[in-house]
């Protein structure tokens, strides 16, 4: 073998196994199946979409409180990193605000939003929780609280369980 043939195999050889590190780690991001027309993964028939809707609007807020003390929702749930695109349930801030803008009205529930979000529901796994839907006990499945307009969600985590506070939705938020 030729040394040109040698430098020409070694960089087609390289050039065959970074395409299969790129096609790999793609994969572990993207599992067949799970992408959107937009690239994005519809969840519980929520499409991430390139802007926010207006046609349906809400806004209902979330407490959690574990064991006495208030957790941050966080900022960007439902909005990719990269600012692409936001699925029609999602958060702006950390004031646990959930802002509902969709383009038909149907009902949306708090167990789409824990769909879209992917980390809450492990942090109540096996412990004492309640919940309360504006300073009401709620005793169903907290899944299928509906996303209404104006309306307070305390899941408290317990064994300590304080008072559920309110928050008022400022009446002209966007």
């Amino acid at each position: 073998m030729s040394k040109g043939t040698a430098i020409f195999s070694a960089i087609v050889a390289a050039v065959v196994v970074a395409f299969f590190l790129v096609l790999y780690g793609y994969n572990q991001k993207h599992p067949a199946g799970s992408e959107a027309g937009g690239g994005f993964p519809t969840v519980d028939g929520i499409s991430c979409d390139s802007t926010e809707h207006s046609q349906v609007r809400s806004h209902t807020h979330l407490y959690i409180i574990d064991n006495g003390k208030q957790t941050t929702i966080p900022s960007q749930i439902g909005i990719h990193n990269s600012g692409s695109c936001l699925y029609w349930i999602h958060t702006h801030d950390t004031t646990g605000v959930i802002h509902v803008e969709a383009p038909t009205q149907r009902n949306f529930t708090f167990g789409q939003f824990l769909d879209i979000w992917q980390q809450y529901p492990k942090a109540i796994l096996g412990k004492s929780v309640k919940v309360f839907v504006n300073g009401q006990l709620f005793k169903g499945d907290l899944r299928s609280i509906k996303l209404k307009n104006q309306e307070n969600i305390v899941i408290e985590i317990g064994p300590k369980f304080v008072s559920p506070p309110s928050y008022q939705i400022p009446a002209n938020m966007p």
